[in-house]
């Protein structure tokens, strides 16, 4: 559960900050050429993407061409550094590891640049993912899972 939770906040943040309109006077990315673009994007499947995020991201952006790299039985070392995705699904383990040496983008510019509120997240889980970026933001989780165990001490 938890590295799902990872996955899908850099992948819906890595969307975001690649379609995103730049309207600060500073650019962090380059706009889009009339709304048109292609992504790539790792993902377990693409049957998998396109029925968790893939239709509703075309509803929204159809001039945006989307390819779907799947991460089965695929060493994830290699396949960043062949198809160099523009987003990608990382166990918690894999993220904290590829942001500390500087293999993925930190998205505090970006953020900053459109404005994007961080202030609905529970407290405490931007700073848990920060510290495992070292101070810099490199994903974010659109949920968060919270596992407890109750118990009767009689």
């Amino acid at each position: 559960m938890v590295s799902r939770r990872w996955k899908t906040s850099i992948l819906l943040l890595g969307m975001m900050s690649v379609l995103t309109g730049c309207f600060g006077e500073k650019q962090v990315l380059e706009p889009l050429d009339e709304g048109k673009g292609k992504l790539k994007v790792t993902y377990y499947s693409e049957k998998s993407f396109y029925r968790d995020y893939g239709n509703y991201f075309n509803i929204k952006f159809p001039d945006i061409e989307v390819e779907v790299i799947s991460t089965a039985e695929t060493d994830m070392e290699e396949l960043l550094d062949k198809q160099k995705p523009d987003v990608v699904l990382l166990s918690e383990h894999m993220f904290e590891t590829y942001a500390q040496q500087g293999k993925l983008y930190a998205l505090d510019d970006i953020i900053a640049q459109e404005k994007f509120d961080l202030e609905g997240y529970m407290p405490g889980l931007i700073d848990m993912i920060r510290t495992k970026g070292r101070g810099k933001l490199y994903g974010l989780t659109p949920y968060f899972y919270n596992e407890v165990i109750y118990y009767n001490r009689d």
